[in-house]
């Protein structure tokens, strides 16, 4: 979520696992959407995670195809 901090103005940000309302903020004050994948993701080891692939697809694809 840090790497949000750099986009341009209106940039899509992809966040998953977790929702981080002070990055959430200043997201917002730049102008940027956000969306959140909470669901389907499992930590597997300590840093290491595991994503439902069908999910996190869908996840990656929706901010491409919206105006």
């Amino acid at each position: 979520m840090h790497n949000a901090l750099f986009p341009g103005h209106r940039a899509r940000v992809g966040i998953l696992r977790f929702i981080a309302p002070d990055q959430s903020t200043i997201a917002a004050l730049n102008g940027h959407r956000i969306a959140y994948l909470t669901e389907g993701i499992a930590e597997i080891a300590p840093a290491r995670f595991r994503a439902d692939p069908e999910r996190l697809r869908r996840f990656a694809d929706a901010p491409i195809n919206q105006p």
